[in-house]
Protein backbone atom coordinates (compact mmCIF):
# COMPACT_ATOMS: atom_id res chain seq x y z
CA UNK A 1 0.00 0.00 0.00
CA UNK A 2 1.41 3.69 -1.20
CA UNK A 3 0.49 6.28 1.06
CA UNK A 4 0.01 9.96 -0.78
CA UNK A 5 1.19 12.74 1.56
CA UNK A 6 0.02 16.16 0.31
CA UNK A 7 2.76 18.61 1.35
CA UNK A 8 1.59 21.90 2.43
CA UNK A 9 1.45 24.86 0.41
CA UNK A 10 1.29 28.13 1.85
CA UNK A 11 -0.49 31.73 -0.49
CA UNK A 12 1.01 34.83 0.11
CA UNK A 13 1.13 38.49 -1.55
CA UNK A 14 3.98 39.30 -3.15
CA UNK A 15 5.44 43.15 -4.59
CA UNK A 16 5.85 42.88 -8.68
CA UNK A 17 5.85 45.48 -10.36
CA UNK A 18 4.40 47.51 -8.42
CA UNK A 19 1.36 46.21 -7.33
CA UNK A 20 0.38 42.83 -5.73
CA UNK A 21 0.01 39.36 -6.57
CA UNK A 22 -1.28 35.99 -4.94
CA UNK A 23 1.28 33.72 -4.78
CA UNK A 24 1.98 30.00 -3.60
CA UNK A 25 4.75 29.04 -2.07
CA UNK A 26 5.32 24.95 -1.77
CA UNK A 27 7.80 23.32 0.40
CA UNK A 28 8.56 19.75 -0.21
CA UNK A 29 7.85 19.03 3.19
CA UNK A 30 5.83 18.95 6.43
CA UNK A 31 9.76 18.94 8.00
CA UNK A 32 10.34 22.50 5.88
CA UNK A 33 7.13 24.16 7.00
CA UNK A 34 7.41 23.50 10.54
CA UNK A 35 10.77 24.97 10.34
CA UNK A 36 10.16 27.74 8.00
CA UNK A 37 6.71 28.12 10.77
CA UNK A 38 9.27 28.01 14.02
CA UNK A 39 11.99 30.37 12.65
CA UNK A 40 9.23 33.05 12.20
CA UNK A 41 7.91 32.65 15.46
CA UNK A 42 11.14 32.40 17.21
CA UNK A 43 12.21 35.33 15.20
CA UNK A 44 8.73 37.08 15.59
CA UNK A 45 8.81 37.12 19.71
CA UNK A 46 12.40 37.62 20.05
CA UNK A 47 13.10 40.83 21.49
CA UNK A 48 15.39 42.07 19.14
CA UNK A 49 15.02 45.50 17.58
CA UNK A 50 14.23 43.96 14.05
CA UNK A 51 11.20 42.21 15.06
CA UNK A 52 9.29 44.62 17.64
CA UNK A 53 7.46 45.51 14.31
CA UNK A 54 6.17 42.45 13.36
CA UNK A 55 4.69 41.62 16.54
CA UNK A 56 1.79 44.32 15.71
CA UNK A 57 1.71 43.24 11.40
CA UNK A 58 -1.15 42.39 10.16
CA UNK A 59 0.46 40.88 7.46
CA UNK A 60 2.99 38.84 9.63
CA UNK A 61 -0.04 37.85 11.70
CA UNK A 62 -1.74 36.17 8.90
CA UNK A 63 1.23 34.32 7.57
CA UNK A 64 1.79 32.58 10.67
CA UNK A 65 -1.49 31.56 10.97
CA UNK A 66 -1.94 30.48 7.41
CA UNK A 67 1.31 28.42 7.84
CA UNK A 68 0.11 26.88 10.80
CA UNK A 69 -3.07 25.62 9.36
CA UNK A 70 -1.24 23.85 6.89
CA UNK A 71 1.26 22.26 8.98
CA UNK A 72 -2.66 20.93 11.02
CA UNK A 73 -3.53 19.84 7.17
CA UNK A 74 -0.55 18.36 6.09
CA UNK A 75 -0.68 16.25 9.56
CA UNK A 76 -4.62 15.63 8.99
CA UNK A 77 -3.82 14.28 5.32
CA UNK A 78 -0.92 12.29 5.55
CA UNK A 79 -3.33 10.44 8.31
CA UNK A 80 -1.68 12.08 11.32
CA UNK A 81 -4.51 13.55 13.10
CA UNK A 82 -3.13 13.36 16.39
CA UNK A 83 -0.11 15.09 15.41
CA UNK A 84 -2.48 18.22 13.73
CA UNK A 85 -4.40 18.35 17.01
CA UNK A 86 -1.07 18.77 19.18
CA UNK A 87 0.20 20.99 16.52
CA UNK A 88 -3.27 23.28 16.77
CA UNK A 89 -3.39 22.92 20.99
CA UNK A 90 0.69 23.65 21.53
CA UNK A 91 -0.68 27.36 19.86
CA UNK A 92 -3.77 28.12 21.35
CA UNK A 93 -2.51 31.03 23.75
CA UNK A 94 -3.34 29.60 27.04
CA UNK A 95 -0.28 27.55 26.59
CA UNK A 96 2.21 30.15 26.29
CA UNK A 97 2.54 32.05 29.83
CA UNK A 98 5.59 32.99 29.13
CA UNK A 99 4.88 35.09 26.13
CA UNK A 100 2.59 37.38 28.21
CA UNK A 101 4.24 40.09 29.22
CA UNK A 102 6.03 40.88 25.58
CA UNK A 103 2.25 40.57 24.58
CA UNK A 104 1.05 42.90 27.05
CA UNK A 105 3.55 45.37 26.54
CA UNK A 106 3.51 45.93 23.02
CA UNK A 107 -0.72 45.83 23.32
CA UNK A 108 -0.61 49.51 25.05
CA UNK A 109 1.43 50.74 22.38
CA UNK A 110 -1.15 50.44 19.67
CA UNK A 111 -1.59 54.45 18.87
CA UNK A 112 -5.49 54.23 19.62
CA UNK A 113 -5.15 51.81 22.54
CA UNK A 114 -7.35 54.26 25.17
CA UNK A 115 -10.53 54.99 22.60
CA UNK A 116 -10.73 50.67 21.41
CA UNK A 117 -13.43 49.22 21.99
CA UNK A 118 -13.14 45.28 23.44
CA UNK A 119 -14.01 43.75 19.74
CA UNK A 120 -11.00 46.20 18.87
CA UNK A 121 -8.54 45.32 20.69
CA UNK A 122 -9.00 41.49 20.86
CA UNK A 123 -8.86 42.06 17.05
CA UNK A 124 -5.36 44.04 18.15
CA UNK A 125 -4.42 40.84 20.54
CA UNK A 126 -5.44 38.45 17.62
CA UNK A 127 -2.34 40.43 15.77
CA UNK A 128 -0.03 40.72 18.56
CA UNK A 129 -0.23 37.00 19.45
CA UNK A 130 0.05 35.31 16.55
CA UNK A 131 0.35 33.00 15.57
CA UNK A 132 -1.00 31.98 19.14
CA UNK A 133 -5.31 31.55 18.58
CA UNK A 134 -7.37 33.22 21.33
CA UNK A 135 -8.99 30.58 23.54
CA UNK A 136 -10.68 31.53 26.77
CA UNK A 137 -8.68 30.72 29.50
CA UNK A 138 -5.46 32.83 27.02
CA UNK A 139 -8.01 35.59 26.33
CA UNK A 140 -8.95 35.84 30.48
CA UNK A 141 -5.35 36.67 31.19
CA UNK A 142 -5.59 39.87 29.08
CA UNK A 143 -9.32 40.35 30.61
CA UNK A 144 -7.11 43.76 32.79
CA UNK A 145 -5.73 45.24 29.50
CA UNK A 146 -8.50 44.39 27.40
CA UNK A 147 -11.63 45.06 29.14
CA UNK A 148 -14.62 43.12 30.75
CA UNK A 149 -14.72 39.39 30.09
CA UNK A 150 -16.86 38.36 27.37
CA UNK A 151 -17.16 35.08 25.61
CA UNK A 152 -15.20 34.87 22.29
CA UNK A 153 -17.14 35.40 18.98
Amino acid sequence: MTAVVLYPQVEMLAARGGGLTMETVRFDSLLEIETAFRAMVMFKFSGSGEAEIFLGSPVMASALESMLAAIVDGWNAAGYAGKATGWRDWYALSHVKSRDEQISKYLVTHPKWGSLSRTDRLDWLRVVAAPYWLDEAGVARFDPLIGETQPLA
